[in-house]
């Protein structure tokens, strides 16, 4: 049986720098042509008064969101014929997601300006273990939520806040590991990264053994 790690050689030389290409994901091969071939008109706000509603969350818990239906709309080609569409999203002009409300305020922060403000990176404040695991992953959901709207910017972006991070604090969040497994495709960019994160921890704190099995349910 080959060893797991001998199958990462471009992931560990690259890691988060070429894993940021955000093309592998649930999404079929069959579809990629029809996507690149489509291409959106910048923001003009040309429409300033339309907007659009986000509902975000388990029943009983929802959260509303509203944004800029233009805004919406160019960055997602999802999102872009959800309400464009005879659907009921485009009826209702209404996007209903099981998503928590910590996630969507992420991608409200990046479809309006391209950044994240994020407890990790506050160097005036130290954070406990369960809100740097929280934040790390809600930042892994974000990546989902990204690969589910086709936006592979927002992949991107998202990939190498957490590899800025991951160094930055010295750590890994090992919890967001099954909700990746969970939520991800065989293969997507995402298990891969991780994958390559493992392969450089310290075997003080992960056991060769465990690691071997981490990465081959990833």
């Amino acid at each position: 049986m080959s060893d797991p790690a001998s199958t990462l050689d471009d992931a560990l030389v690259s890691k988060a720098a070429k894993l940021s290409d955000a093309e592998n994901s649930k999404r079929s091969p069959e579809t990629e042509p029809a996507r690149k071939k489509q291409k959106l008109e910048p923001v003009t706000f040309s429409d300033s008064n339309s907007l659009v509603t986000f509902i975000v969350g388990k029943e009983g818990e929802t959260g509303k969101f509203t944004a800029h239906k233009e805004v919406v709309c160019y960055h997602s080609k999802v999102l872009n014929a959800a309400f464009n569409s005879t659907s009921v999203e485009g009826q209702t002009q209404t996007y209903r997601l099981e998503d928590t409300s910590e996630v969507f305020k992420l991608f409200m922060q990046w479809i309006y300006f391209q950044r994240l403000t994020l407890k990790q990176r506050d160097d005036t404040r130290k954070l406990e273990k369960g809100e740097y695991n929280a934040e790390s992953l809600s930042l892994v959901a974000l990546w989902v939520l990204a690969d589910k709207f086709c936006m592979p910017r927002l992949q991107n972006f998202t990939l190498k806040t957490i590899e800025d991070i991951s160094e930055k604090h010295s750590s890994i969040c090992t919890p967001s590991f099954n909700y990746v497994y969970e939520n991800t495709a065989p293969g997507s960019l995402l298990r891969q990264y991780l994958v390559a994160s493992l392969a450089w921890v310290d075997e003080e704190i992960l056991p060769l053994g465990l690691r071997c099995i981490l990465m081959k349910c990833l």
